[in-house]
C-alpha cells in the first residue's frame, strides 16, 4: 500500500514539473514571486516525501526486527521441542531397554523356578512312591497284626473259658471241705486262702474276657432307662463288708435331696464301672479313712465321683492309669490283689456308652475319679 502511494506521489510530482515547464515556456510574463512560491512548494513536497520514505524505512526495519524476533522465537521453540522430543525418545529407549532386561531376567528366574519345580516334582514323586511302598508294607503288617490279635483274643477266650470250668469245680470242692466240721482251724485257714486265690483268679479271667469282648466289638450294650441312685446304693451295699474290714467309712452323697437319677444307658455295664471304682478306692485306702460316692445331675449329664483318702497318684503315673496291666507304685493296703485291668475296662466301657472319666489326685491326700454319663 505504501509503495502504491509513493508511485502515485512521484507520478504527480513529475506531472507537475511538466506542467510547470510548459507554463514557463508559454508565459514569459510570470513574476519572480510566483516562481519562488512554486519552488517553495516543491521543496516542501520533497521534504514530505523524504519524511514518508524515512517512516516507511523505519516501519520496514521494525517489521523486519519483529519478523526476525518471531523467527528466533519460533526456532527457539522448535529447538526446545526437538530437545524435549530427543529426551522423551531417550527415555522411551531407556525404558524399553530396562523392560527388555527385566523381562529377560524374569524369564531366566522363571526358567530356574520351573527347573526347581520340576526337580521338586520328581523328588515328590519318588517320595510318594516310597511312601506308597511303605504304606503297603504297613498295611500288610497291620493286617498281620490284626490277624494275630484276633487269634490271640480267640486263644484268650478259649483258655479263659476252659479255666473257668475247672476253677468252678475246685471252688465247689473247697466249699465241701469247708462244710466238714472235723477240720481244724489251721486247715480252715488253708481252705479260706485257696478260696481267695480261686476268687482272684476267676476275677482276672472274667476281666480278660470283658476287655476282649469290648475291644473286639462282641460286647452287647443294651441301653435303657434306669435309676442310677438305686444302682449306686446297691453297689455301695455290696462293698460295705470290704470297707468294714478296713474300718473305712463308705457313704453316698447327693447334691440335693430327691435327686433325679434317671439316665438312659446300659445298667449292667455302668454297674461294672462303679464296682471297679469303689473296689479300687477301698483297695488302696488306708485303714480308718473315708470313701465317698458323690452324685450330681446337670443339664445334659449325670456325674458320679468316687473320692478316697488314699496315697494319691503322681502326675506321671496318671498318664498310665487307663492302660492295660498298669502297675502303679502304690500297693493295696490289706494284701488285696490288683490285675491292672480294672481302669482300662472302665474307660473302654465309657467310650462305648458315650461317657467320660476324669481323675484328680494330690499325692498324700487322696484321689477322685469322676465319670460323666449322658442323660
Amino acid at each position: 500500500m505504501v509503495k502504491k502511494l509513493l508511485l502515485i506521489f512521484l507520478f504527480g510530482f513529475h506531472l507537475t514539473n511538466v506542467v510547470l515547464a510548459q507554463e514557463t515556456a508559454q508565459s514569459k510574463e510570470v513574476s519572480l514571486d510566483t516562481v519562488d512560491i512554486d519552488k517553495y512548494k516543491l521543496d516542501s513536497m520533497y521534504q514530505a516525501y523524504k519524511l514518508i520514505k524515512q517512516k516507511h524505512e523505519i516501519e520496514m526495519l521494525k517489521k523486519n526486527e519483529e519478523l526476525q524476533s518471531h523467527i528466533i522465537v519460533k526456532k527457539s521453540y522448535q529447538v526446545t521441542l526437538l530437545g524435549i522430543s530427543i529426551v522423551f525418545l531417550m527415555l522411551m529407549i531407556f525404558f524399553f531397554i530396562k523392560q527388555s532386561r527385566k523381562k529377560e531376567l524374569n524369564n531366566k528366574i522363571l526358567d530356574q523356578k520351573n527347573k526347581l519345580l520340576e526337580t521338586q516334582r520328581k523328588i515328590l514323586e519318588e517320595k510318594q512312591y516310597y511312601l506308597d511302598q511303605k504304606n503297603a508294607e504297613l498295611q500288610s503288617v497291620n493286617d498281620a497284626l490284626k490277624e494275630k490279635s484276633e487269634e490271640k483274643s480267640a486263644i484268650v477266650r478259649v483258655v479263659a473259658h476252659d479255666l473257668k470250668s475247672p476253677l468252678g469245680n475246685i471252688m465247689g470242692l473247697v466249699d465241701l471241705i469247708a462244710l466238714n466240721s472235723s477240720i481244724d482251724e489251721e486247715s480252715k485257714g488253708y481252705v479260706d486262702l485257696i478260696k481267695k486265690i480261686i476268687e482272684d483268679t476267676d476275677d482276672l479271667i472274667q476281666k480278660m474276657l470283658d476287655i476282649s469282648a469290648i475291644e473286639s466289638g462282641r460286647a452287647n450294650f443294651e441301653r435303657k432307662e434306669f435309676d442310677l441312685n438305686e444302682l449306686v446304693e446297691s453297689a455301695v451295699e455290696q462293698f460295705q463288708q470290704s470297707a468294714n474290714q478296713k474300718r473305712i467309712t463308705l457313704k453316698v452323697f447327693r447334691s440335693n435331696e430327691g435327686l433325679d437319677g434317671r439316665i438312659h444307658s446300659d445298667p449292667s455295664y455302668i454297674r461294672q464301672v462303679i464296682n471297679n471304682l469303689i473296689s479300687n478306692a477301698i483297695k488302696f485306702s488306708p485303714f480308718d479313712t473315708q470313701v465317698c460316692v458323690c452324685l450330681d445331675r446337670h443339664d445334659s449329664s449325670f456325674t458320679v465321683s468316687v473320692k478316697d483318702e488314699g496315697p494319691g497318684i503322681s502326675e506321671e503315673e496318671q498318664k498310665q492309669l487307663f492302660k492295660k496291666f498298669t502297675k502303679l507304685s502304690n500297693q493295696p493296703t490289706n494284701q488285696e490283689k490288683s490285675t491292672g485291668l480294672g481302669l482300662s475296662i472302665v474307660k473302654a466301657i465309657l467310650e462305648k456308652l458315650d461317657g467320660e472319666i476324669e481323675v484328680e489326685s494330690i499325692v498324700g491326700k487322696g484321689s477322685s475319679f469322676t465319670i460323666k454319663l449322658p442323660l
